[in-house]
């Protein structure tokens, strides 16, 4: 069975060396044999990548299933390939997330896509006092539209089968007063006396997701700092130096990471 769906944005996938992968993010019967691609999807694969048969190809939905085959026809307006396996992939648990003003420039791409390579399963862009960055309605969507696209590619050339929720840029104030459920936040200080990211454990609680919260260039102001505290978002220490934003996004995410696969 082949299945052909509609139009999709074509992305790069990073030049990976695993093979060919696409993002399909439409459904799969059980048992099917073949999938045809979007033609957005195959016109990258056949004309930048150029897709020949035979070749091992991997598609994807980013909510955890893949389909691993090789290239049938590599036509521009609908790559078919044969389905030879598929898989279903859990969700790492605790989930990570991060929470991001954003930053001056493009940093925020960078940010989410190195924050898609380390897994993180949701994305908030805030704005905070010290925040640079204004975007109207519009603008913002279109900032989410790019990040979702930088998303997906990401996802083709770390294999990551998970598409993190990205939502609209929102106040830290508003972002704040929404339900936390069971989750830990934390938020990187550079206030005196913060205790190190290294001391946290979750060996005796029960979290179902781990976030960071990262501020802009200009950090959080006291008043904002004061509200973080308020609302249950632990301070802690990313070490003596000062990280620059999208390091230090990076170092909370890999640490967090850590922390849930020791699990303490």
């Amino acid at each position: 069975m082949f299945l052909r769906n509609g139009p999709a944005a074509a992305f790069n996938n990073g030049g990976n060396v695993a093979g060919l992968r696409a993002y399909h993010p439409f459904p799969v019967p059980p048992g099917a044999t073949g999938i045809v691609l979007s033609p957005g999807e195959s016109l990258h694969l056949a004309r930048s990548l150029r897709a020949r048969p035979g070749e091992p190809i991997e598609a994807f939905d980013g909510a955890g299933r893949t389909w691993s085959g090789v290239v049938l026809s590599p036509d521009a307006q609908g790559l078919a390939m044969r389905v030879d396996s598929a898989r279903v992939r859990t969700p790492l648990v605790p989930a990570l997330a991060l929470a991001q003003v954003l930053p001056k420039g493009g940093l925020m791409d960078d940010i989410v896509r190195a924050a898609v390579e380390v897994g993180v399963a949701a994305i908030y862009p805030l704005f905070s006092a010290h925040c640079e960055v204004k975007l109207d309605a519009s603008r913002a969507a279109a900032r989410v539209e790019r990040w979702n696209a930088i998303a997906i590619e990401a996802c083709k050339q770390s294999g990551n089968p998970f598409l993190p929720r990205i939502a609209s840029p929102e106040p830290l104030k508003a972002w704040l007063a929404r339900p936390a459920g069971k989750a830990l936040r934390l938020v990187g200080s550079l206030e005196a006396a913060t205790p190190a990211l290294s001391r946290v454990s979750i060996a005796h609680e029960e979290v179902e997701e781990l976030l960071a919260l990262i501020g802009p260039e200009g950090d959080f102001s006291p008043a904002e700092y004061a509200l973080i505290r308020e609302h249950g978002v632990r301070g802690v220490s990313f070490g003596e130096n000062v990280l620059r934003v999208p390091t230090a996004a990076l170092y909370a995410l890999v640490a967090l990471d850590q922390l849930r696969q020791r699990g303490n």
